[in-house]
Parts: structure tokens; sequence; C-alpha cells
């Protein structure tokens, strides 16, 4: 419950005293919030950090990630009383290129290999709902459609080892050729990527259910359709991981 004014909503009863209470701003020429209860003053961004444990740096980054933004330069270097308003004006003049997703664990792990895959939900589903693929890779993407591939800043894989994994469908070839092409202008070491087996409906992605069994479910496996442990550590062996070990280098013309 709260109240609001031209320039503040307060969060708690009016009755209460003010170390009980936060001021949220409603306006964009005010950011700063302030939360009497906890003693926090700062902006979106500075909560957002404090919130997700990130270095403001970091949180400046991911939440222009999250937004499909390029990643705003700034001239002092500092991103401190930047807030999610500034972000996005700041960014909206340097929209010539999109960051790729996840750039913070690009950053974070430089020497796992690079899984990109064609879409957030993809990469996401693929981090978080392979243990295998989580443990060992860094798995992107980019903001956009395959037309959009030339307007993404591809330079974090510079010296990468990296694995395409493209929807499945006849369009898988057109897609890889594009990705490979991206990686190896922007310096990639190796460049491999996986071969959608035929059977694959169009547009499978690891998202999806494999087709032909039962699901793989998320581990710890507690569901009567799921998979105990070791047999869902076999049947990842069998499928995602043997199609990730039998990526085919890609090697193109210069």
């Amino acid at each position: 419950m709260g109240q609001s004014d031209s320039s503040f909503y307060t969060i708690g009863k009016n009755t209460v005293a003010l170390s009980e209470t936060m001021h949220v701003p409603l306006t964009l020429e005010q950011e700063t919030l302030v939360d009497f209860s906890g003693d926090f003053r700062g902006n979106d961004l500075d909560l957002f950090a404090r919130a997700r444990g990130l270095s403001l740096d970091d949180a400046v980054e991911e939440a222009a990630i999250v937004l499909g933004l390029p990643l705003p330069e700034f001239q002092d270097h500092d991103p401190r009383g930047i807030g999610l308003a500034s972000l996005l004006e700041r960014s909206e003049r340097q929209r010539s290129q999109r960051l790729l997703f996840n750039l913070v664990d690009l950053r974070r792990y430089p020497d796992r290999p690079v899984l990109i895959v064609e879409s957030a939900d993809s990469a996401i589903d693929a981090m978080y709902g392979y243990p295998p693929i989580e443990d060992a890779y860094v798995v992107t993407t980019w903001a956009g459609h395959v037309s959009d591939i030339g307007t993404v800043d591809w330079t974090p894989l510079k010296v990468r080892d990296v694995i395409i994994w493209p929807n499945a469908g006849q369009g898988f070839a057109h897609t890889t050729q594009l990705v490979a092409t991206a990686c190896r202008t922007a310096g990639a070491r190796t460049i491999k990527a996986v071969v959608p087996p035929v059977h694959l409906p169009e547009g499978w992605t690891l998202s999806d259910d494999w087709p032909g069994g039962p699901s793989f479910g998320e581990p710890p496996l507690n569901g009567p359709d799921d998979l105990c442990d070791d047999e869902w550590d076999l049947k990842f062996d069998e499928t995602i991981g043997t199609l990730l070990d039998n990526a085919q280098p890609i090697n193109l013309e210069a």
C-alpha cells in the first residue's frame, strides 16, 4: 500500500515512520530510489546490481544484454549514477551493433568453448535444462533474426572455440554459414557446427523435447515420465552429447 505525488510513489502507509517506507521515482528526471527501511539509496540499476550480486559494471552490461541494446560507452568510463532511463538514452545513440547474449559469462569463462544457438529461449533452456552444457560451455545467441546476424558485435568470440547449433530444418546450412562467417571475421580460433539429424522436426531447438522418447526433465528428476539420474546422463550422452562431440569443422574460404 502506498501513495503518490507528482514525483514519487511512496511504498508504506502514510501513517508509518519514515524508516519503514521506500520512495520510487515516477519521472525520468528523477532516478533515485530511496529505501529508508533498508538504508538503500540509488537508482534502478543500483538495486538490480544489489539483487543480482553484481558489480555495477556487470549490472549495466547485463541490463543492456537483456534489453537487446548495445553497451553504452561512458566518456568517463564510470557507470555510477546511470539509471535505466539513461541506459536506454545512451544506447539509443549506439544502435549500429547489438550485443551477444550472455556476455557476462563469455568474459567470466574465457577458456570454455562457446555454443551458439538461434534464440534467447534456446540459450536459456540449454544453459539451465542441460547441466553438462551449463558446466562445460558458454551459451550465447544474437538478438533478432538470421537477417540481423550482420548487425551484431561478434568480437567477444575472438580466439574462442565455437560450436554452432542451428535450428533443425531446411535453413540450417544457410544459418550455419552466416554465423560461421561472422565468427571467422571476429577471429574465432575454431568453428564447428552441429548437423541436426534428419528425424528432428522442422525448427527443433534445445528448448524442445527429444522426439521418440520420454522427456529429459530437469535433474533432479521426479516425474513418472522422467528418467532417473543415470538414465538421464545416458540419454544425454546418446543424443545431445553425441551431436556436440560430432560437430563438424567449418572451413571457410578467406
